[in-house]
């Protein structure tokens, strides 16, 4: 395993992870929802999201273990994770109904929170294989 390799990929990924986590903020997607103009209880349903997805952490560890730790499965993770992190921008060219808005926000921001959740547990074993082990 080349160290410098594997570091500069880990910042790669640091970098793109974080820009990511600010576009697709809580406080963001809520005012983003305002705009698409769901509800106050659909608004009040995606903050409790974020909640109600942590219980996947706790699942995720022995999935990825048994899995084995797959470089594609991880990856396939990482990229649904951000192409669903973009799909929210194109909600308002797709329709102006609220129904199908409102459908469309929650599928994004489930496939997101889902796969956000499965993901870091991955990338954390990921970055303690970089630790040196002296």
């Amino acid at each position: 395993m080349n160290y410098k390799n594997e570091y500069k990929k880990y910042l790669t990924s640091s970098v793109l992870d974080t820009a990511n986590n600010k576009i697709t903020s809580n406080s963001f997607l809520s005012a983003f929802a305002i705009y698409l103009g769901l509800t106050d209880f659909a608004i009040g349903i995606y903050a409790l999201l974020d909640t109600m997805t942590n219980v996947i952490q706790v699942f995720a560890a022995p999935l990825f273990s048994k899995i084995g730790q797959s470089k594609k499965v991880v990856l396939i993770n990482y990229s649904i994770y951000r192409i669903s992190s973009v799909c929210f921008a194109f909600i308002p060219f797709i329709s102006n109904d609220l129904s199908i808005r409102t459908l469309l926000f929650f599928i994004f921001a489930s496939i997101y929170a889902i796969t956000g959740k499965m993901g870091y547990i991955t990338f954390v074993n990921w970055r303690m294989t970089l630790i040196k082990k002296e």
